[in-house]
């Protein structure tokens, strides 16, 4: 079990039982990302509740980061030669 929230898998905060080797692959990402940047990546306030493993602020952090990095990568993978074949349909000359 991850105790520290700000490296848990989204699937354990929603309160998914089964642990599996991605909840240690998103652990040792936030980490690494941590030591990059100098600081967590989703540092989320801890509520504990008894029997209760749902972190809203948590969540609320992961999916935030998810949406600004979909719209970083929509907008760069616009300027890249094979988005037009995806738009239009057309092959690049």
């Amino acid at each position: 079990m991850v105790v520290t929230i700000w490296y848990r898998a989204p699937e354990l905060l929603l309160g998914g039982r089964h642990y599996t080797p991605a909840a240690d692959m998103w652990a040792a990402g936030c980490i690494l990302a941590e030591l990059l940047a100098l600081r967590p990546l989703f540092q989320g306030d801890e509520r504990k509740q008894p029997g209760n493993a749902f972190q809203a602020d948590q969540c609320d952090k992961c999916a935030r980061a998810r949406v600004a990095l979909q719209a970083h990568c929509s907008r760069t993978s616009a300027t890249l030669p094979g988005a037009a074949v995806e738009r239009t349909g057309a092959r690049p000359p």
